[in-house]
């Protein structure tokens, strides 16, 4: 007898799951649209995910999963922003090991699986890939920072915690700006 209740109740809900999918056209959760980011040819780069509150995508760069932040495009002064075109998310705070900004730039942002970080140079965005190891210290000798990144400033100081490059990506040659996001 209990058997029987069982397979009862065991019909019931399964035919109340299947009318609730009717009801929503067939379609489960995971059939929805899903928002997806473009370069510059129509390409699509992947999917729109968010990673600390910023938008941008995941994308395995030399074997490693990292997370690249996008931004909408702004005039050069920051006073006017795109309502449909974006661009890769520079780092705002970039410190190198040698002197008048050569050398490698030291990765402090720990952005995704593996931290990266892009750096813009004009209309060139590279994205720098931190080693599989563990972050140690790094002496800093220059910075190129926020709001005049072009300019590059002495800089004496350690970074307590910090990531050699393991590898480059240049971003904007394989994704070319302005990207748009649509589905």
């Amino acid at each position: 007898m209990r058997s029987r209740s069982f397979v009862v109740l065991l019909l019931l809900f399964s035919s109340l799951s299947f009318a609730d999918d009717m009801g929503r056209g067939g379609h489960r959760p995971d059939d929805r649209r899903v928002p997806r980011l473009f370069d510059a040819q129509g390409k699509v780069v992947g999917p729109i995910e968010t990673f600390r509150s910023e938008p941008g995508v995941y994308l395995t760069i030399n074997g490693a999963l990292t997370f690249v932040a996008v931004r909408r495009q702004a005039t050069a002064d920051y006073s006017q922003y795109s309502a449909s075109q974006f661009q890769w998310a520079d780092t705002a705070f970039i410190p190198y090991t040698g002197p008048n900004c050569s050398g490698s730039p030291i990765i402090v942002y720990y952005d995704g699986p593996r931290p990266s970080m892009a750096v813009r140079q004009g209309a060139d965005v590279v994205v720098y890939v931190a080693a599989d190891a563990w972050s140690a210290p790094a002496a800093a000798a220059s910075v190129r920072q926020s709001p005049n990144s072009s300019e590059c400033t002495p800089y004496g100081s350690t970074i307590p915690s910090a990531f050699t490059p393991e590898s480059t990506y240049p971003i904007t040659q394989f994704f070319p700006e302005p990207l748009t996001i649509r589905y």
